[in-house]
């Protein structure tokens, strides 16, 4: 099967997943897909955690808002070499499912390349649903001590110390 609904892994809230070595590679059947997924419903947070997440077709984590599962990738190598994918795409809660009001998300000390795309993307996900509108769209991001590219190179405007800065 193919599309972002058919990751290598996909996780549920109140999962911890670590020491692992993901890659999605271009040569198979499978278009779009994530390396991980994490948007099902339920609650208790999400930790990704000492990870190499690669992926040659899309992002490398998709991630959606249910209830109360806030995300936390740390110690992480996120790397995208797709020219439309991102290291992190997500949305929040969508058609009133949740009393979510803060979707949060936090990540510590990662390294996240892209090829050409912003290394984190969120939108709206009540403009695709039907009866959309009334999910939350706030969102409590963290970000410390990451490392963020775009291309091979680093640029000083990448380096951070204690708060994230993104590259230009």
């Amino acid at each position: 099967k193919s599309g972002y609904r058919y990751p290598p892994l996909w996780i549920c809230p109140s999962t911890t997943v670590m020491n692992l070595y993901i890659s999605n590679p271009t040569t198979r059947n499978k278009t779009d897909a994530y390396c991980i997924h994490s948007d099902v419903d339920g609650s208790g947070a999400v930790l990704i955690k000492n990870c190499v997440i690669i992926n040659h077709q899309h992002a490398c984590i998709g991630f959606g808002t249910r209830q109360y599962a806030p995300l936390f990738i740390e110690d992480c190598v996120l790397t995208s070499s797709s020219t439309s994918g991102t290291c992190l795409y997500g949305h929040n809660d969508h058609a009133g499912n949740s009393t979510v009001k803060n979707e949060e998300l936090h990540i510590s000390r990662c390294v996240m390349r892209t090829v050409n795309t912003p290394a984190l993307d969120i939108f709206d996900a009540n403009h695709f649903y039907p009866n959309g509108g009334n999910g939350s769209l706030d969102w409590l991001i963290y970000m410390n001590d990451n490392i963020i590219t775009n291309g091979n190179s680093i640029p000083a405007s990448a380096l951070t110390t204690g708060s994230y800065k993104a590259a230009t």
